[in-house]
């Protein structure tokens, strides 16, 4: 009896799907801070809006590995 060979999903596509929400999520909220009125006076250097740059790396390298790993890409 054979088994029919299932190609395996690879973690590093969960990784970059998980990079990806995360970052939507901060990117996000980076860019309801812009806004004037929704800033915390108490933050230091807030005039960098780490969160708005971090969401963009993160959205990026999620889309990255979520794009390169995806489970239906042909490996040549």
């Amino acid at each position: 009896m054979e088994m029919d060979e299932h190609e395996q999903v690879p973690i590093w596509f969960f990784v970059g799907a998980l990079l990806l929400v995360y970052g939507i999520i901060i990117a996000l909220v980076g860019l309801y801070n812009l806004f004037p009125g929704h800033v915390n006076p108490d933050l230091a250097l807030q005039w960098l809006h780490a969160d708005l740059w971090w969401g963009v790396v993160l959205i990026v390298l999620g889309g990255f590995y979520t794009w390169h790993y995806f489970p239906s890409r042909k490996k040549e």
